[in-house]
């Protein structure tokens, strides 16, 4: 199957589809344009320096726009839009894991 197509990947029936289509709502499956991919499947990554990160969470909302994540509310999961999260995990280096150093950086 066609993994890199929203329409042919998600085969199962979403509750909402048919009631939103009886009432003659627009039902888009996707926000965003269908893409295809060549001979192999998408693949993302992201780096970031956790040295100067500071917790602002632009890396996320630049990873979100970048793949075309959708904006979700109640009204798009009930169309079928999933929810996606991204998690930022901090990882310490030094010589005791359980006292990592602190600094304070100024904004």
């Amino acid at each position: 199957p066609d993994y890199a197509s929203f329409k042919s990947y998600h085969t199962y029936a979403v509750p909402g589809m048919k009631e939103a289509a009886e009432k003659g709502e627009d039902v888009p499956i996707s926000l965003f344009d269908e893409q295809t991919y060549p001979d192999s499947e998408p693949q993302w990554g992201m780096a970031i320096d956790l040295n100067s990160c500071f917790g602002c969470g632009v890396c996320v909302i630049a990873c979100q726009s970048e793949n075309n994540i959708p904006v979700i509310g109640k009204k798009e999961v009930n169309r079928g839009r999933e929810m996606h999260w991204i998690r930022t995990d901090r990882y310490y280096v030094g010589e005791d894991a359980d006292e990592p150093m602190t600094a304070h950086q100024p904004v």
